[in-house]
């Protein structure tokens, strides 16, 4: 096996399984880089004005995104936060129903990464709160969203504590699972890569689709997609399930597990930056959502789907899952459809202040702009692409990379609205990731036409898109 782990990765997953943190340093410190580049303005301006004239000056320092970790020896801390410890996970066994779980009732006490994250949500936007005690707030905000996404933190098997009870074996050492997940897999994927380099690589492999996808959804579904990555990826090696210990992790292995970490991770940023968006929004009337919720139900009108108001989103779905087909992206032009399993046809509509269309015009235009100028600065670079990535092997190479991803992280860019009524703007999101579609004709039928019917209801920021090969909206995952 090639010898890729670290010192620093042997020291932590050596650790009492008590003391295994989420991600490690490294990965808590690229879920904050990526977190503050997708900020919204009233998020970045509340955050700014909390850490003003405190040692922690952004999202993205290091020591404020592993505070949490970092308080777990302090008698202070102990004392002012006694259940401390149990927030940084939820424990949801993989054995359970996964039709049946319940993420609130999961928490029923509420000392679990759920319910520290809702108290930490109401308590850093009460303006009425202590200084000190809404900085806390968010200190704890941005590791336990960063924990959550360690698969680990939302799973266990017979009570293994998330993996820590089970011991495997990694380059001749004998560390547990919860470790080889919190510290050696982030080592494996960020290579010689620092953590800056490695998050502006996450980012630079998004486009405005991936991100949205990542970015929809509730806490609770974010959290309930985390515990299936464990059931589906973690606890199983080439096929086989893991025992509880004596077992030698397989190349294999190791390479799905650092692709999926890399996933993780760049949900965990994204998703940061969401919840601190929503958690810092203008507040919105959910009578608003409430409304429209009514006036879809009356235009879709079909049986077999459902529709839901929620918060300030309208869900549209349909009630039985449908068997999927995918084409994968940059395969082989004649290649055949692949069968995807099964999944959930559902549409959703988030409703928030109206932006104008001239507004909308302006701010397409800006990026519009600085995509035609990324594209031009990429031409420029004249190195070899992997699909989303860009590689570089000689030290002239990565120099240049750098630059690259240096000068186009400052290009401006700005998150638009797809819809509008006439008091709102409105964000639309599909189940569809561009290239798995529903298998049967007609429920692929029958899934456009329900789609067109919610679409005829809004004006059309971008209408060229309806028509184009762009289509409207972002995807839900």
């Amino acid at each position: 096996m090639a010898k890729w782990i670290p010192a620093l990765a042997i020291a932590l997953i050596s650790l009492s399984p008590t003391s295994a943190f989420g991600w490690g340093k490294d990965g808590h410190e690229v879920v904050g880089k990526i977190a503050e580049k997708h900020l919204s303005k009233p998020a970045r301006a509340a955050i700014d004005e909390l850490l003003k004239d405190h040692q922690f000056t952004a999202l993205s320092d290091t020591k404020l995104v592993n505070w949490a970790d970092a308080i777990r020896g302090s008698a202070v801390y102990k004392e002012k936060y006694p259940k401390a410890p149990q927030w940084h996970y939820i424990s949801i066994d993989v054995a359970a129903d996964l039709a049946k779980i319940d993420v609130a009732q999961s928490c029923a006490d509420g000392d679990c990464v759920y319910g520290a994250l809702k108290k930490f949500r109401a308590i850093v936007r009460d303006p009425e709160k202590p200084l000190q005690e809404r900085r806390e707030a968010l200190f704890f905000i941005a590791h336990f969203v960063g924990d959550f996404h360690q698969p680990l933190h939302c799973a266990e098997r017979n009570k293994d504590k998330g993996g820590n009870l089970v011991k495997v074996g990694v380059n001749g050492e004998t560390p547990n699972l919860h470790a080889v997940w919190d510290t050696v897999l982030v080592a494996k994927a960020m290579g010689a890569l620092s953590t800056a380099d490695y998050a502006t690589r996450l980012i630079d492999k998004l486009d405005a689709e991936k991100q949205k996808g990542h970015q929809t959804g509730t806490l609770e579904e974010w959290i309930l997609e985390c515990h299936k990555v464990a059931r589906e990826k973690v606890y199983w090696d080439e096929g086989k399930a893991l025992p509880a210990e004596g077992h030698k992790l397989s190349e294999a292995y190791i390479a799905a597990g650092a692709a999926t970490v890399e996933i993780q991770l760049t949900r965990g940023g994204l998703r940061l930056a969401q919840f601190l968006n929503d958690t810092f929004a203008p507040a919105i009337d959910e009578t608003v959502s409430k409304r429209w919720a009514e006036r879809v139900g009356k235009a879709v009108r079909r049986d077999g789907w459902t529709v839901e108001a929620k918060g300030n989103e309208v869900i549209v779905r349909r009630t039985k899952p449908v068997a999927l087909l995918q084409n994968f992206p940059n395969g082989p032009i004649n290649a055949k459809p692949t069968p995807a399993g099964e999944g959930t046809i559902q549409f959703a509509l988030r409703f928030g202040p109206k932006l104008s269309v001239d507004e909308y015009d302006r701010l397409a235009a800006i990026n519009a702009a600085s995509d035609k100028e990324y594209d031009r600065l990429k031409r420029e670079l004249k190195l070899t692409h992997k699909f989303d990535d860009i590689l570089a092997s000689t030290p002239e190479e990565k120099a240049r990379l750098k630059a690259f991803r240096e000068t186009t992280a400052k290009l401006p860019r700005h998150e638009l609205p797809d819809l509008y009524t006439p008091d709102q703007s409105v964000e639309y999101f599909h189940s569809s990731n561009g290239w798995s579609y529903p298998e049967d004709k007609a429920v692929a039928a029958e899934c456009r036409e329900v789609e067109e019917t919610l679409l005829r209801l809004f004006g059309m920021y971008d209408p060229a898109a309806a028509s184009g090969n762009r289509g409207v909206g972002r995807q839900r995952k």
